[in-house]
């Protein structure tokens, strides 16, 4: 009688432990798995953070970068090319690089003022930082457009300056992209996912590459040189350009032969061409028939921003 009294009361004090302790340890477990979830998300987020101000500072290094830049083009610009080129030809090379470089100058101002929010995808912010790359590569152009200036301290200098800007940026980009997936498992993760939307912890949005003809407007010009009767041809030629409501361009003959391998820049240089969309084969044509970019540098091209090969 006595063992069996004394099981019964070791039940009922057991009984009433868990009732009386119970939900205590179950409140602390609970609080245990949100503290240390809550300090993954933490852990998770900081290299985000870190990945976003690296972009950030990219920005900022191109920007006093450019400022060098615009100081040496216009410095280029007053230079005397009649020791390089006859007389026409340098009042050109001296007008185009005076554009390019108030070009680069009000991108940057752009820039520098604006005071909105500052994000990775931030719409108006990311065009202006589209607006700025476009300037730079408008210098570019010039100096490729006029093969004399290749051998002028101007060049030297400005390449010095260019060279390996855009690429830092890319690579901050994609350095930024690789960090917000390990982030972005965690936070829609169950059961962290919980953790994380008690506390805020958002799915980051990944940097996306610029849309290239989705930066044509209404007011610009657009040419895709391919034949009309491909679907290509008529996707990109008539349909396309009726839904981004732009001026498109026909055109009717080869990049070479009609009359010359400068068909593809006059065309561009009369209508002010934007974007130009065609195959690979067309330029590997124009170079092989001018191989030193002869042509090229006839023409006017400050219109012209993205070529599209496919």
């Amino acid at each position: 009688m006595d063992l069996d009294k004394r099981i019964e009361t070791v039940k009922q004090n057991s009984g009433s432990s868990i009732k009386k302790y119970g939900k205590w340890v179950l409140i602390a477990i609970v609080g245990l798995w949100a503290i240390t979830g809550y300090n993954g998300l933490i852990n998770a987020e900081e290299p985000v953070n870190k990945a976003s101000g690296n972009i950030e500072a990219e920005y900022q290094a191109r920007v006093d970068k450019v400022k060098v830049i615009s100081k040496i083009v216009k410095s280029a610009a007053n230079y005397e090319y009649t020791t390089l080129v006859d007389v026409v030809k340098a009042r050109q090379i001296k007008e185009e690089l005076k554009s390019a470089g108030d070009k680069v100058d009000n991108a940057t101002k752009n820039v520098e003022n604006f005071d909105g929010t500052k994000g990775i995808n931030d719409p108006t912010y990311r065009n202006l930082q589209s607006q700025l790359t476009g300037s730079l590569g408008g210098i570019d152009v010039v100096f490729e457009r006029y093969p004399e200036l290749k051998a002028t301290e101007a060049y030297r200098d400005f390449q010095a300056q260019y060279e390996g800007i855009e690429n830092r940026i890319s690579k901050a980009r994609r350095d930024y992209n690789e960090t917000i997936e390990t982030y972005n498992k965690k936070v829609r993760k169950f059961p962290k996912n919980l953790i994380a939307k008690v506390f805020g912890f958002d799915v980051k949005e990944p940097f996306e590459a610029d849309k290239g003809a989705e930066n044509i407007d209404a007011n610009d010009i657009w040419w895709s040189a391919s034949d009309i009767g491909w679907i290509v041809g008529h996707s990109y030629i008539v349909y396309a350009p009726l839904f981004k409501g732009c001026t498109t361009v026909l055109f009717e003959g080869k990049p070479v032969g009609t009359p010359d391998a400068g068909a593809f820049w006059k065309i561009i240089s009369d209508y002010k061409v934007k974007s130009l969309f065609t195959a690979p084969t067309a330029f590997r044509a124009i170079k092989k028939e001018d191989s030193e970019g002869k042509f090229f540098s006839k023409y006017d091209l400050s219109s012209f921003e993205s070529l599209f090969l496919a």
